[in-house]
């Protein structure tokens, strides 16, 4: 029998045609990371406001670039690779 997490992982597959670059909100709404670059200016202050210990420099750098994003809360935070894409994936849920 699968996991509940493997079914919810096979119906987003279904429903959505991709996984994981695509985020779904209980909306029912999708933000994709290619909306983030396109709106990165934007959404550095909220990027920001949620890891603090990010600075202007570091944000400009990245560019709109998640694995970017990920390494530096690899390197600030001590998350691993897998809490820093969740991490992202849940940032990109709550600004969707």
């Amino acid at each position: 029998m699968r996991s509940a997490r493997a079914v919810t992982k096979k119906r987003l597959i279904d429903n959505v045609g991709v996984w994981p670059d695509v985020v779904i909100t209980l909306k029912g709404k999708a933000m994709n990371w290619d909306q983030v670059e396109g709106k990165w200016k934007e959404m550095s202050g909220s990027i920001k406001a949620k890891w603090g210990d990010l600075t202007d420099d570091e944000l400009a750098e990245m560019d709109g670039n998640r694995e970017a994003l990920e390494g530096k809360l690899q390197a600030k935070y001590g998350k691993s690779k897998e809490e820093a894409q969740r991490e992202v994936d849940d940032f990109l849920t709550e600004h969707s």
